[in-house]
């Protein structure tokens, strides 16, 4: 969310469907989406204006229901095991580059259903697109330690 200035009482809302790691610190990130992604994607579809890039028509969200779930909170956490995960966002299909030395990969959804397990070194494909849309968390461990990154499938 961006603050639209001092007095305004105007805000604006931004709904990303890519990974901008340098939006963090930056805005506050309210949530993401669980279900119904479609919904994201058409709306990063809207055509804008090519000057300020402000939609040239309205976009505007009647209803919007809050789930908690504890996993959400999960971001890119841990040091003991470095990895490159791309493309991200992906159409379901992407690559860990993982460590020379045997990893464990376990990929779960945003309920914590475990989706897709592994043992393996060196690089990795992966496809999800059976899986559906959504965000998924790749967990890894090592005798190094453990990280966790997040991919969003689209």
């Amino acid at each position: 969310m961006a603050n639209s200035g001092a007095n305004t009482n105007g805000s604006q809302f931004y709904i990303n469907v890519a990974n901008n790691t340098w939006l963090n610190g930056s805005y506050t990130v309210f949530g993401m989406t669980t279900t119904n992604y479609t919904v994201v994607q058409t709306i990063s579809t809207v055509a804008t204006n090519s000057a300020n890039d402000k939609p040239l028509v309205d976009v505007v969200m009647d209803s919007v229901r809050i789930t908690h779930l504890h996993t959400a909170a999960v971001g890119s956490t841990g040091s003991g095991v470095t990895a490159s995960v791309y493309p991200n966002p992906c159409r379901g299909e992407f690559t860990i580059d993982l460590p020379a030395i045997s990893t464990k990969v376990e990929i779960t959804d945003m309920t914590g259903r475990v989706v897709y397990t592994t043992e393996i070194k060196g690089t990795l494909k992966v496809d999800l697109g059976k899986q559906g849309t959504g965000l998924y968390f790749v967990h890894l461990a090592n005798i190094n330690g453990s990280s966790a990154y997040k991919v969003v499938v689209q």
